[in-house]
């Protein structure tokens, strides 16, 4: 039991180079500045060894680390260093280290020395030495024997020796959330912040303080607790300096643009890379990857596209260096390459970039990186008019997430099922989804998936009737784009506007309104975009009356999605009937109600029905709004 010092930890259970030395280290009560003092390398070296980073040779540490960790006298210990060093080089020990040992020996952890362990002195009088040590024997045991860091940072703070509680937590906060431990795991950061600032160590000691905030935002940003995330970055910030504030910079600006500030958020980064010199590779490489995110929120594609091959082309100089990092730097900048792609309608290209973000979020256990990749491909194969494929990707997705308490991704893919139903003429279900998807979204503050899924309730307000709440919504959500800078949305949003214009018969307010599009910023690289406006332009110039001239903008491309080509072969029923060919426009209406029920793309089947109805009935064409944009089950008639 852990009830004096006597308890013992067996080296053997230690696996790796880096878990050793981080145990000695605490056993000799020496933090890594002290100890990184004593054998002439910083603090980051020390923390790079203890992460099996850059391990220096067999005879560095015979020289350095064996007396600096007081191990001469324990052969054995010394031995199982050299070893699990060697090991991680893959190679054998040479002659001169060579030691008898074995470890069936166990070893004893030592009392505190000297008072270096950060809190021992505020806890003078509270806990007992082997009390003190018994809750340390406990942490090392859980960190080290268990890999419950978790577990070990609480024991650590009870111990009173916040420095190793930080330690075991810092740079773990990804890693927890991706394993679903966010919640418990803040809570135990909670009770070291509030035991920090209870006795009077929190202004003492700035580096324990940074590294549990910057782990609590990490572990809460994705969740409903994201404002708390956002302050505990700032409040770390602010006790940062050098390339520990780039680290921070890296993470504050991820949660910006996630919050709707991507301008705010690039200017940033982009202060941050000047400041840095060549030498951080890594840091520069997590850098990109954050303002190629930030250039594409803000339609800047071609930068976007740059700034990712450059995190590319930095994490393949430190990939056998540091796989992990690499692994995360290289799905990241993927999974926005295919973003990219997807926008310029090069879709086979954003399926590879996204195939590939899978596979190296998943050989790096990365788990949120994997579900978001697989969750965009599912977007992708919605669009590409595989409905069924996509709904079962949606839903891997979606459970992907949830297990790992991903809220902020996982309403996104909340918002793609009310996509879903709307195509498939499922429109009150579909409105309920969207609502649901905007409410999570704005408990987790992210104001531009917010807008994405509020533009979904408008376009099921508009199939329903409801053109007054579905106008009211739009000036709300076109009045926050104009301060979030979002172009490409604001363009969609502008779109959606002009059939409101159509059914309310005003089509020189809808052509202005479309004009205005074409002139946004990244309008003309995104297929989707330019396509749906073509599709309006057609509709708007048809409804003014001049059927020849909205045939020129009927032109079918490439790069169109299934939604828009089929919304395209409507129009085009619609311009042939305004020109009194009936046969043509019937002939077409018939093809696409067959192409429409044969994908499940139900909205169009009944539209593409509604056309051939009137069509038979042998009257004129006056409100071709109606068709396309109207309530699917109104009557027409002239």
């Amino acid at each position: 039991s852990a009830q004096n010092s006597e308890r013992r930890l067996d080296p053997a259970v230690i696996v790796t180079f880096g878990e050793l030395l981080k145990y000695l280290r605490r056993r000799a009560r020496l933090t890594q500045d002290e100890l990184g003092r004593a054998v002439g390398y910083s603090r980051e070296q020390i923390n790079r060894l203890e992460r099996n980073q850059r391990l220096p040779d067999v005879l560095t540490l015979a020289s350095l680390f064996v007396p600096a960790l007081d191990l001469r006298e324990e052969p054995e210990l010394v031995a199982r260093f050299m070893e699990l060093a060697a090991a991680a080089h893959g190679e054998t020990l040479p002659e001169q280290v060579q030691i008898s040992h074995t470890l069936e020996r166990r070893i004893t952890l030592k009392p505190q020395r000297d008072g270096r362990a950060l809190n021992a002195r505020a806890d003078k009088g509270r806990l007992s030495e082997s009390q003190r040590d018994a809750h340390r024997a406990a942490a090392e045991w859980a960190e080290l024997a268990q890999g419950d860091v978790v577990e070990a940072a609480r024991r650590y703070g009870l111990a009173g020796e916040f420095q190793h509680a930080a330690d075991a937590l810092s740079d773990q906060g990804i890693l927890l959330f991706n394993q679903g431990k966010a919640e418990p795991a803040a809570a135990v950061i909670d009770e070291l912040l509030s035991a920090l600032q209870t006795r009077g160590l929190a202004q003492k000691f700035p580096d324990v303080m940074r590294v549990l905030l910057t782990t609590r935002g990490d572990l809460l940003i994705n969740t409903a607790r994201a404002d708390q995330a956002e302050a505990n970055y700032r409040q770390a910030l602010a006790l940062a300096n050098g390339a520990v504030r780039g680290t921070l910079v890296n993470r504050w600006s991820s949660a910006l643009i996630q919050r709707g500030r991507a301008a705010e958020a690039l200017a940033l980064v982009q202060e941050t890379l000047l400041q840095l010199a060549p030498s951080h590779r890594v840091l520069r490489a997590q850098l990109q990857v954050v303002a190629g995110g930030a250039l594409l929120t803000l339609a800047r594609y071609e930068e976007s596209a740059q700034a990712c091959t450059q995190a590319l082309t930095l994490a393949d100089e430190f990939a056998l260096a540091m796989p992990l990092l690499a692994a995360g730097i290289r799905a990241r900048a993927h999974n926005s390459l295919g973003a990219i792609n997807a926008i310029r309608g090069e879709r086979a290209a954003a399926l590879a970039h996204w195939q590939n973000a899978v596979a190296t979020a998943q050989l790096a256990g990365f788990r949120q990186l994997e579900f978001r990749a697989q969750g965009n491909i599912a977007n992708l194969q919605y669009e590409q008019g595989a409905l069924d494929a996509a709904e079962k990707a949606c839903d891997a997705a979606l459970a992907g997430l949830k297990s790992i308490n991903d809220l902020q991704a996982a309403v996104k893919f909340i918002h793609l099922r009310a996509n879903l139903h709307f195509v498939r003429g499922e429109i009150a279900e579909s409105l309920a989804l969207a609502q649901e998807a905007c409410a999570l979204k704005q408990q987790l503050g992210d104001r531009n998936s917010y807008l994405a899924s509020l533009h979904q309730q408008v376009k099921a307000l508009i199939v329903l009737g409801r053109w007054a709440e579905a106008r009211a919504s739009s000036a709300e959500g076109l009045q926050e784009l104009e301060r979030l800078k979002d172009q490409r949305t604001r363009g969609y949003w502008l779109t959606t506007l002009s059939e409101i214009e159509m059914l309310e018969d005003n089509p020189p307010r809808a052509l202005e309104i479309l004009r205005a599009v074409l002139e946004l910023p990244g309008a003309a690289e995104d297929a989707k975009l330019s396509s749906d406006c073509a599709n309006h332009f057609a509709l708007a110039t048809l409804t003014a009356g001049d059927a020849p001239a909205a045939a020129q903008w009927l032109t079918p491309r490439e790069t169109t999605t299934w939604e828009t080509e089929l919304e395209c072969e409507l129009i085009t029923c619609l311009a042939h009937w305004a020109q009194a060919d009936v046969n043509q426009a019937l002939r077409r209406a018939q093809n696409a109600a067959t192409r429409a029920r044969e994908t499940g793309y139900w909205l169009f089947q009944k539209r593409a029905e509604k056309i051939q109805l009137a069509l038979t009935q042998a009257i004129s064409l006056h409100a071709p709004a109606q068709f396309i944009y109207g309530v699917l089950d109104q009557h027409y008639s002239e």
